[in-house]
């Protein structure tokens, strides 16, 4: 679910602002979330595919692969066009950044 190897070496150049960094890569994808929902509505597959790809790197960033692991689904459906498929990523994704989080919290 989170990568805590990555994780430590983050700490160990983020330190006290760690928890800043988190707070930051949460609040960036539940707005992102928004730009996938308008996306999907408006059979958007590009903006899909790149709103997906950012977070997918945000996610990687740090070190939550579950959460990226759903990024790339929802990326791998924008670049087939399958724009029904995505929306029914959509709810998992949001479920595995909201377990995520709370992996996240208990690290920190």
């Amino acid at each position: 679910m989170i990568d805590v190897p990555l994780l430590e070496e983050l700490r160990t150049v983020m330190g006290d602002d760690m928890a800043v960094l988190l707070q930051g890569f949460e609040r960036d994808s539940v707005q992102r979330f928004d730009e996938l929902e308008a996306a999907i509505r408006c059979a958007d597959a590009e903006t899909l595919r790149r709103t997906a790809h950012t977070m997918k790197g945000g996610a990687l960033g740090v070190g939550a692969t579950q959460f990226a692991a759903r990024c790339k689904e929802l990326e791998d459906c924008a670049k087939h066009g399958d724009i029904g498929a995505a929306e029914r990523v959509l709810a998992p994704a949001r479920q595995a950044l909201s377990e995520t989080m709370a992996a996240l919290g208990a690290w920190l």
